[in-house]
């Protein structure tokens, strides 16, 4: 079965939540680095504090995994949820997790995207 998550990427005034089909762990080659890879990716453009360019540049990045939602609402088949706070560079990510059909409110971890943590170090947080 694949691991399922949601992405909310918010900024001041915007939220964008995206659903990833699979590949949702933290662990490599999960979110965690791609969250990094778009961090980096970017420069250091000013597109990089808005959460629509954020979010677009996930679904560019997988564009068979990841697709926007019309609603905020945690999907009932997710194991993941990431919060990603655009509002400053780095951004900000917290990790919460708990299992499918869960509220999702069990912080895991979090981190600034230009330096997450290590799989060994993830993957001692939720197993």
């Amino acid at each position: 079965m694949s691991t399922r998550c949601q992405i909310c990427v918010h900024d001041k005034s915007e939220k964008v939540t995206l659903y990833r089909h699979c590949d949702g762990y933290p662990e490599a080659p999960g979110v965690v680095g791609d969250i990094k890879k778009i961090f980096d990716g970017m420069g250091e453009s000013w597109h990089k504090t808005r959460a629509g360019y954020v979010a677009s540049n996930f679904c560019a990045f997988s564009p068979d995994g990841i697709q926007p939602l019309g609603y905020h609402d945690l999907h009932g088949d997710i194991e993941f949820y990431y919060k990603v706070d655009v509002n400053q560079s780095p951004w900000k990510v917290k990790v919460f997790g708990g299992g499918y059909g869960s509220s999702m409110e069990n912080l895991l971890f979090e981190f600034d995207a230009d330096s997450p943590p290590d799989d060994a170090t993830m993957l001692a947080t939720y197993q």
